[in-house]
């Protein structure tokens, strides 16, 4: 907010709520680069007021690993399986199962 102003401070933010809430969804519906990005995107979240992670060099080798891992495993997901491309889509809409009002066990 300092370098840019208010106004602007409050639109990355607002983006940046954006792309997480995109991203939450993704994780949720067990998408490959959520589920490999998302993690680490959230600790850079809660941590933003404290320390700058997505500055740091420990960001940068899951920022760059991680779409190389998506891909990688895209490609072995699809070789492997024998209807091809369309396996990948029914892996992808597995049903979550609906845990509500389910207690915790502890």
């Amino acid at each position: 907010i300092l370098d840019y102003g208010a106004a602007l401070g409050v639109l990355v933010w607002f983006g940046l709520g954006l792309w997480m809430g995109h991203m939450g969804r993704a994780f949720r519906e067990r998408r490959l680069w959520a589920a490999i990005l998302y993690p680490v995107w959230y600790v850079g979240i809660v941590e933003i007021l404290r320390i700058f992670y997505w500055g740091d060099a420990r960001f940068k080798i899951p920022l760059i690993a991680g779409p190389l891992i998506v891909l990688y495993l895209r490609r072995a997901i699809l070789d492997r399986s024998p209807a091809g491309r369309s396996q990948v889509k029914v892996w992808r809409r597995t049903a979550i199962p609906d845990t509500r009002g389910v207690p915790l066990r502890y």
